[in-house]
């Protein structure tokens, strides 16, 4: 009797782990899917995120110096003419977009490679 209990017993345990054992990778196997699938889906959206800001951030910066070009363009010549002018004239232009737009820096390239820096 008591032999044959063991002998159930065992039977019964082999059954119990060859079932947990192919209930544990079908389960890794739609883990591994679902994690793949929603860190594929999350990266996805995080590039286009980026992608956005990008975009948003470059045009921006082409308005500003669009509008920058136009102010500085609509100086008098003689408001251009030379680099004291330049900085007298249009340094309060370049502060003033350097502060309104919240910028780092804005400055004007001249003929001889150096900068007026706001």
């Amino acid at each position: 009797m008591n032999s044959i209990k063991i002998k159930l017993s065992l039977i019964a345990n082999s059954i119990a782990i060859f079932a947990l054992s192919i209930l544990s990778i079908i389960s890794f196997y739609f883990t591994k899917d679902s994690l793949y699938q929603s860190t594929l889906y999350t990266e996805t959206e995080l590039l286009k995120a980026t992608q956005i800001s990008i975009e948003d951030f470059r045009s921006r910066n082409i308005s500003l110096l669009n509008t920058l070009e136009k102010d500085i363009l609509n100086l008098p010549y003689e408001a251009l003419n030379s680099q004291d002018n330049i900085i007298n004239n249009a340094g309060a232009i370049l502060k003033y977009y350097r502060n309104s737009g919240n910028l780092l820096a804005v400055y004007i390239g001249l003929d001889n490679g150096e900068n007026i820096v706001s």
